[in-house]
C-alpha cells in the first residue's frame, strides 16, 4: 500500500514554498526527505502521490 504522508526536509520545503513556513510535528521520528532523500527530524510532512517524488516512503513503517 502507498504511504501518502511523506517527510521533507525544510530545505527541500521552503525551495517548494518560499513563501510559507511549515507546520512542524513535535517529536517528530527520523525518515527520509522525500524530495532530496536526506536524512530529516524536522517534522515536515506534505500529502503527496508517493510515484510523483523521488524517495518516497512507500509503507507507514519504513520510517529510520
Amino acid at each position: 500500500m502507498s504511504n501518502w504522508l511523506q517527510q521533507i526536509c525544510e530545505d527541500c520545503w521552503y525551495d517548494e514554498n518560499p513563501d510559507k513556513s511549515p507546520i512542524k510535528v513535535k517529536n517528530s521520528v527520523k525518515g527520509i526527505c522525500c524530495i532530496c532523500g536526506k536524512i530529516t527530524d524536522g517534522g515536515i510532512f506534505i500529502h503527496v502521490n508517493p510515484a510523483t517524488v523521488a524517495y518516497p516512503t512507500l509503507e507507514e513503517n519504513d520510517i529510520l
